[in-house]
């Protein structure tokens, strides 16, 4: 086993200087000569240092001397060493049991990237494609309109959403904040958008929340991150939702008469940029003039941060750069979704049926 190195933001010696110990990629804890990202606010410098290795050590910057341990730092990075302090709260979570006895400073998870190398990785994303297939065999047996199912899957959509921000405001091991707690990522506003069509379609709305929430659902099974952490009721909430994100526009083409305008590819490309960047926008007001006490960077839809999830769709470029390529694969899957719909659930225009690209 390699040397134990101190890091910051965990045990605190007698003169308020941070030591503490080191986090292995499994969720362990051990020595090791690399490190993942970290960043330290209110202390004495926001530090970055090494990078997620085989070792897989966390290290960090240093906490201000005398600093009130457990204000405000955080450390956040892949693999389930996303290791946060907030006011004082022990938010144990999955760490706990691996932490040492002496470790009396309370621990969170943030922005949770889950691998192919964990067995809950796999366990999750099995019950997504048995239930997937159950859910639409169930919905493929629909006759009429359905509108007692539509309206339970309706009002499923929506409660996950609404459970989702109560259970961060009731909590009080979780903090709601506007940065971090909106609504305001694509999955979230498309949960809620599908929601609503299932009570009321809309063909417009469905060009977008269909296009966009089959695909980011899709990625975010695969490859998934968990801003608000893992804990069991928000890990079986973000693969419930994601996977729903998925299934059910597929269910409302396929059972409830819901279809796509001819190039609705084109316009919900169009919407999502146009989106972005009025979130861009809300990103800069909240880590600028609205900015959080405790340095909390809001990052929705991703587009003022790169994620830090496992895919390889996400190049690490400086911002701007990193959304180039996003933007091109986003062309691409509208493409390759359009034409499958095109293909499997045929629809008709001007007396003809649509073709493939359109």
């Amino acid at each position: 086993m390699a040397e134990n190195l101190p890091i910051a933001g965990h045990q605190q010696d007698g003169a308020g200087n941070a030591i503490g110990l080191q986090c292995r990629p499994d969720g362990g804890f051990h020595g090791g000569p690399q490190g993942i990202l970290g960043q330290v606010y209110c202390g004495s410098r926001q530090a970055q240092a090494g990078g997620l290795g085989g070792e897989g050590g966390l290290t960090a910057g240093e906490q201000k001397q005398g600093q009130e341990p457990g204000i405000s730092t955080e450390h956040r990075g892949n693999h389930g060493c996303n290791i946060g302090f907030r006011r004082g709260q022990a938010k144990w979570g999955p760490l706990h049991g691996f932490l040492p006895d002496n470790l009396d400073c309370p621990v969170s998870e943030l922005d949770v990237v889950i691998g192919p190398d964990e067995p809950r990785f796999w366990v999750a994303l099995g019950a997504c494609a048995v239930g997937a297939a159950a859910f639409l065999w169930w919905t493929g047996r629909m006759k009429g309109d359905g509108r007692r199912v539509r309206h339970a899957i309706g009002f499923t959509m929506l409660g996950m959403q609404v459970f989702e921000i109560v259970h961060t405001l009731m909590n009080p091991a979780m903090d709601f904040s506007i940065h971090r707690s909106l609504p305001l990522h694509f999955c979230g506003l498309n949960a809620i958008l599908l929601g609503v069509l299932c009570f009321r379609f809309n063909p417009h709305v469905f060009t977008f929340a269909g296009f966009l929430g089959m695909i980011g659902g899709f990625h975010s099974v695969l490859t998934p991150q968990l801003p608000s952490g893992d804990a069991l009721p928000l890990f079986i909430l973000f693969y419930l939702k994601h996977a729903a994100l998925v299934v059910v526009p597929i269910a409302m083409a396929r059972s409830f008469g819901a279809w796509f305008p001819k190039w609705a590819w084109i316009r919900a490309y169009g919407i999502a940029v146009a989106l972005s960047t009025v979130v861009m926008g809300i990103n800069a007001l909240l880590n600028g003039p609205f900015a959080h006490p405790d340095g909390l960077v809001a990052n929705y839809m991703y587009v003022w941060e790169i994620p830090q999830a496992n895919n390889p769709l996400l190049i690490d470029w400086p911002w701007p750069w990193y959304l180039a390529p996003l933007h091109v694969a986003l062309l691409v899957h509208l493409i390759v979704v359009n034409a499958l719909f095109r293909r499997f659930l045929p629809v008709s225009s001007g007396g003809r049926t649509l073709r493939w690209y359109e």
